[in-house]
């Protein structure tokens, strides 16, 4: 780490202060007072604006007042101008097992953090696109260790707002409180907690952290917005999902901003800065982990229209003692999620019942806490789900059968990924029924489903086809495919002695297949005699009582061989 000359003894004093030389000694943020903070807005009527704003205060620094200001301005609607916003609530998001004192509220404890909230109603001149909102303070932190003289660079974040979109846009909101802490050896991910209210895409990006409008602070050699901590520790975020990822490898106070930006229809109609500070320290913890969905490791799932797809996600905690509970993002509208009771694992449960307009990509993100000491530690999880028509065409291709020695092989495709509903592979059992001989629950990422069928009479020609059975219990066929058993599947062959019969007639087979049960039919195909078959390779078979004519003796075998041999009697 390459500190200039005026920065370096305040920077390493303030980070020994705050992470201490091991896990038991006490760490203090009290080197500044403001960790970071958002802006968002909620349109109320014609260019009005609720304005929510959230700056995340350190317990052990100076207190926040009551009221605080932003700037609003528009260089089309010639204005620069402020607002006061009043402090409407107060509330503690401090990382701390139930075991460590806060500081907050006069505590004793070493940290403490308060998220304070401040609202008010702006109302702007119409007709204007180009609206900054933003609010400054300064300073940051003296103990950050990616700036060069972070004492003397205000923390700048900012929202813009379109006022001529019809209908008037929200900004997005944010379900959960930035991420303060990391333990040095460990990886974690976490969500912001991103939210568009009005259904808008969202996208993320790492950008240089401001100390004013179109003025980047100054970061120290080696690091940037992109690359926030210091090697080889990584800081990343998935443009998509917004899910932060760090692997933490060394101690380290950083500034981190994250730039949001909403799409509507492929057009970027809004962009939203949040500003935060990352402290890595030593402690012992490991964050938790989630499964993907109903305890797998695939996170996309598709579900049919019309009915109610539950899935479940298990978190767990690799230290032992440690609990967890999971929360979601809210992202899905009408969706439920139940979290678990609590424990180590933990099962929650996400439900859903899409109707057809939302058939396409949705997505939710589960975060899961430990109860870990001192601080504790979470971890985020991703999810999609693709809504589908339900067409069977679309779900099930490429039904063909393939006769081999060993029996009928069957395969079939299947969309990738997760399906609401089940499948069940059939075979024609009689003139026109079917009967299913194999089923396939919808786990697993992999599409081509392969099935052996040997229970297969010699000669005979079957019908298959594959059953899909919705989420809403509602079915649906493929195409159906025709095929009979190879020739080389039906090898027992039978011998019987003397002919013609008179009294006895001797029988026996090429094979160690165990026989069942013998028919005998007269050559119009009635059943004359029908007994339990020797599971040896031979037996006898008393004909003195058929009368004389030709017969068809029928041996079946416990694998589901037919066979059949020609005989006379005298």
């Amino acid at each position: 780490m390459k500190l200039k000359p005026k920065a370096n003894l305040v920077k390493l004093f303030s980070l020994s202060i705050l992470i201490g030389l091991n896990t038991s000694t006490p760490f203090s943020l009290s080197a500044t007072h403001v960790l970071g903070g958002d802006i968002q807005f909620e349109c109320s009527g014609t260019s009005t604006y609720d304005v929510k704003h959230r700056v995340y205060r350190d317990c052990n620094g100076v207190a926040l007042g009551a009221t605080q200001n932003i700037n609003y301005q528009s260089t089309a609607c010639s204005v620069n101008s402020s607002l006061s916003l009043s402090r409407t609530s107060i509330t503690e998001i401090s990382p701390l097992c139930a075991t460590e004192p806060s500081a907050c509220s006069g505590g004793s404890g070493s940290i403490g953090i308060e998220m304070h909230l401040y609202e008010g109603v702006l109302n702007i001149p119409s007709g204007c696109a180009d609206w900054i909102i933003s609010y400054s303070l300064c300073c940051r932190s003296n103990s950050i260790t990616n700036l060069s003289a972070p004492g003397s660079d205000a923390i700048y974040f900012a929202v813009t707002l379109n006022d001529t979109i019809t209908p008037c846009n929200n900004s997005p909101t944010f379900n959960e409180s930035p991420l303060f802490f990391g333990c040095v050896g460990d990886t974690l991910d976490y969500d912001l907690g991103a939210v568009d209210p009005d259904g808008d895409s969202l996208s993320f990006i790492l950008v240089n952290c401001l100390e004013a409008s179109n003025n980047t602070v100054e970061y120290d050699a080696g690091y940037s917005g992109a690359v926030p901590l210091t090697a080889p520790s990584t800081l990343t975020i998935d443009p998509i999902s917004g899910i932060i990822t760090i692997d933490a490898q060394v101690l380290d106070v950083s500034a981190v901003c994250v730039q949001i930006k909403e799409h509507r229809n492929g057009v970027v109609i809004g962009t939203t800065i949040r500003d935060f500070s990352v402290y890595i320290i030593n402690c012992t913890n490991i964050s938790p982990n989630l499964s993907g969905i109903n305890g797998g490791s695939q996170d996309t799932i598709g579900v049919c229209t019309g009915g109610q797809t539950c899935i479940d996600i298990i978190a767990g905690d690799p230290n032992a003692p440690n609990q967890v509970v999971s929360r979601w993002n809210n992202a899905i509208a009408g969706a439920t999620f139940t979290p678990g009771p609590g424990g180590n694992p933990d099962t929650s449960t996400f439900c859903w019942t899409p109707a057809i307009g939302d058939t396409g990509y949705h997505a939710f993100t589960v975060t899961t806490e430990d109860d870990g000491c001192p601080i504790t530690l979470p971890n985020s999880r991703q999810y999609v789900i693709e809504v589908l028509p339900c067409i069977m065409s679309n779900i099930v291709s490429g039904l063909s059968v393939a006769s081999e020695e060993a029996g009928n092989r069957i395969t079939w495709n299947v969309l990738q990924n997760y399906y609401g509903g089940s499948f069940q592979l059939e075979r024609t059992s009689g003139e026109n029924a079917f009967a299913i001989i194999a089923e396939r629950e919808t786990m697993g990422g992999n599409g081509k489903t392969e099935v052996l069928d040997s229970r297969l009479e010699c000669g005979k020609t079957y019908q298959y086809r594959v059953r899909y059975i919705a989420p809403d219990q509602s079915e649906q066929f493929s195409e159906t495919v025709a095929a009979a058993a190879h020739s080389g599947h039906c090898r027992i062959h039978i011998s019987v002695f003397p002919i013609p019969a008179t009294q006895i007639l001797n029988y026996e087979w090429d094979s160690e297949a165990e026989a069942e049960e013998i028919h005998v039919f007269d050559m119009m195909g009635k059943t004359i005699l029908r007994k339990p078959a020797a599971s040896s390779s031979n037996g006898t078979l008393d004909v003195a009582s058929l009368r004389p004519g030709k017969y068809i003796m029928e041996i079946r075998f416990r694998d589901g061989y037919h066979s059949e041999k020609g005989f006379s009697v005298k």
